[in-house]
Parts: structure tokens; C-alpha cells; sequence
């Protein structure tokens, strides 16, 4: 495992057969000091030694894991551990917290995703900002049903259905919106809420904007009726969804 030193220590990226060098993702974002990247890995490279290797915390958590899981975790802290370098000039662990949360180091909020071979992360230094980023693979017809149940409310399935992106691209985007809503939200709420908490309010496909209206009150800060604005992007494959806001925007709301 990395010694402590070796966590607080900026290493240049070096390619390897794991993981491919981190891009920054084709996103809009705020100004300001906001980074996206994204970086593609592959499962049958992962070796627990990588760990070490690029300054990364083996979790006890992690220690019943199966390789997949190990794999996707690595990827998604390299990958934040790279943004911020690049938001900071200096490298940091990125702990996990009590509900499994990523927690970020002082003066950084920042969101971690991955689905299949892609990792992807978000991340800001500006204060108050609202930072979520999720992405999926399009859903297969084996869980949709599972996922109607889980996600969705009666007043979203018209919407759903007159997509233009299609049933299951909208339901896969509904799924994901909620979860990058979750990201950001629950570093300001401190308590779980599930998906009935949200309610799709429209969805532009044109424009890569859809609206999530809370049906609930989430705290004291945030009531239900608020609106939060989506973005997205849609591949052939794979939907990204990601909330940047500033705090000056963000407090708005």
C-alpha cells in the first residue's frame, strides 16, 4: 500500500495497460476552476499493485471485493486524484465516508462515475458549487422493468414515452439524471433520499437539458418545488448526465 507521503506526492500520469490517460470530457461547464476528465480502463490489466503504484488508498472495504469492483474503484480515485492536481497542484487521498460517499479534500467538491470500461470525473474549486456526474450504459431489456419500479413516477412515463431519444434512452437518462442529482445534493443534505424525491419536469433532447423538480423537502435548504437543471449527452451506447453549478447559480434556485 502507498505510504502517506507517497498520497500527498503529484505524480505525472503514466500510460499503462490499466488505465489510458484521462481526457477532459466535451462537457459545457461553468466558469470558473471547474475539470472534467474522462479515461477508459480495462478490467482483465487490474492488479491490486496499482494501487501503489499511482498513490491511491487500498480501503479495508474494499478487502472482499471481487477484481471488478477493485477495478472501477481504482479507476474512479486516479482518476479524481488527477483532477486535483489539476484544480490544486497537489495530490490527495479521496477518502470514503460513512455511506460510501467520496470525501474530497479541503477546498475541493467533486462527483465519480463509471460504467463498463469508462471512468469519468468531475470536479471544482469554486465554492458552493453543486457538482453530480453520473454515467451508464444504456439499459438492457432485462432491468428495465426493475428499474420503472425503482426510478420512475406516474407523471414522468408520458414524458418517457414521447421521447425522441427513444423509451429505454430516456428511462437510462431519467435513472442517471437522478443519480447525478443525488451526488449533488448529498453533501448539502447529509441523509439519503431515494428516486421518488425528483420528478422529471421536461426534456429536451435537442438541447441536452432535462429538469428535475423535487416532489419532497430534502433538509432545510431544499424544498420541494425547487428545479434543477440537467445536462446530458447521449452515445450510442452510454448516457452521461452531470449538474455544475456554481454557487452564486446555484444558490438561486
Amino acid at each position: 500500500m502507498p505510504s502517506p507521503a507517497a498520497l500527498d506526492r503529484p505524480t505525472t500520469w503514466q500510460a499503462d495497460a490499466f488505465m489510458a490517460p484521462p481526457e477532459p470530457a466535451a462537457i459545457a461547464l461553468p466558469p470558473g476552476p471547474w475539470v472534467c476528465l474522462a479515461s477508459r480502463f480495462e478490467l482483465a490489466a487490474y492488479h491490486d499493485d496499482g494501487f501503489a503504484d499511482f498513490g491511491v488508498a487500498f480501503p479495508d472495504s474494499l478487502g472482499r471485493a471481487v477484481p471488478k469492483r477493485r477495478a472501477e474503484f481504482l479507476a474512479g480515485r486516479r482518476l479524481g486524484r488527477e483532477a486535483v492536481v489539476r484544480l490544486t497542484g497537489h495530490a490527495a487521498d479521496i477518502a470514503i465516508g460513512p455511506q460510501r460517499e467520496p470525501l474530497w479534500p479541503g477546498g475541493v467538491r467533486g462527483s465519480i462515475s463509471h460504467s463498463g470500461d469508462l471512468a469519468v470525473c468531475l470536479a471544482t474549486t469554486a465554492a458552493d458549487a453543486l457538482v453530480g456526474i453520473d454515467v451508464e450504459n444504456l439499459l438492457a431489456a432485462s432491468g428495465r422493468e426493475a428499474v420503472l419500479r425503482m426510478c420512475t413516477r406516474d407523471e414522468e412515463l408520458p414524458l418517457l414515452n414521447a421521447s425522441p431519444v427513444g423509451e429505454n434512452t430516456a428511462l437510462t437518462l431519467l435513472f442517471s439524471a437522478k443519480e447525478a442529482l443525488f451526488k449533488a445534493l448529498f453533501p448539502r443534505v447529509g441523509a439519503y433520499f431515494d428516486f421518488q424525491a425528483a420528478s422529471l419536469g421536461e426534456l429536451d433532447a435537442a438541447a441536452g437539458r432535462l429538469t428535475l423538480t423535487l416532489t419532497e423537502d430534502l433538509g432545510r435548504a431544499y424544498r420541494a418545488g425547487q428545479r434543477f437543471p440537467v445536462r446530458f449527452a447521449v452515445e450510442a451506447a452510454r448516457v452521461m448526465t452531470w449538474i455544475a453549478m456554481n454557487g452564486d447559480e446555484a444558490a438561486s434556485l
